[in-house]
């Protein structure tokens, strides 16, 4: 699988009203008794900022939007993000953890392994996860996986990997629309894997697959959900 999140680029050209409305719609549907708590989903963006780590974590929307998958799926992959068989969820990129929190958080049985290349990334992490009291869930292993360029080398793992009726989700294929330029996509490694692996899910005869675009504080991007026959 891929980062921790193939947690996109650092945005630019935001529309504030995507920031306005991810954040308006953010307080009015994360309340006291949601997990996580704000207080913790604070902390870990906090420190993550503080430790100098880029701003690619996913929004608190996002990972709501990811948690929520996970509640309602029996089998979710999610890569460039992770990858989940029964309660083990495999997340490739911790970045700072963030995502990893909120996945954790689904159930108190769910057991995640999470890769990270970066020393200094994971050390952010194993920080932010004590904090959240999810620690005894969540192994981190320093290490290398496939790079963004892999996109549909993942899919074809994370495919082989799911049973029937599970679900893959493939995070920042629309790389802000530039997905449907071909004359980009050869001079630019992310954008020619996020659209191979758009094209190949379509031609899987084991899934069913649709693309979401998505804006918000995050910038416009999106995800390519695959469900799995069965």
């Amino acid at each position: 699988m891929t980062s921790a999140f193939f947690q996109g680029e650092v945005c630019t050209g935001l529309d504030e009203r995507w920031v306005k409305v991810d954040q308006w719609s953010w307080s009015q549907t994360h309340n006291s008794t949601s997990v996580p708590t704000q207080e913790t989903i604070d902390k870990a963006l906090k420190y993550q900022a503080d430790s100098g780590l880029p701003d690619i974590a996913v929004s608190p929307a996002r990972g709501k939007f990811l948690y929520l998958q996970a509640k309602l799926s029996k089998m979710l992959t999610t890569f460039l993000t992770l990858t989940s068989i029964r309660k083990n969820i495999l997340e490739v990129g911790t970045l700072s953890g963030v995502s990893t929190i909120f996945f954790a958080t689904t159930s108190p049985t769910t057991k995640i392994t999470t890769i990270e290349i970066n020393p200094q990334h994971a050390s952010v992490a194993r920080h932010n996860l004590a904090t959240a009291n999810v620690s005894n869930r969540v192994e981190i292993i320093l290490g290398e996986g496939i790079d963004v360029k892999g996109y549909y080398s993942y899919y074809m793992i994370s495919s082989s990997l799911t049973r029937p009726k599970g679900l893959i989700i493939v995070d920042d294929v629309v790389r802000r629309g530039n997905l449907v330029d071909e004359g980009t996509a050869r001079s630019n490694v992310n954008i020619e894997g996020a659209r191979r692996v758009n094209s190949n899910a379509g031609r899987d005869g084991r899934v069913e697959s649709v693309v979401m675009q998505m804006v918000g504080e995050k910038n416009y991007d999106g995800m390519l959900y695959a469900v799995v026959k069965g």
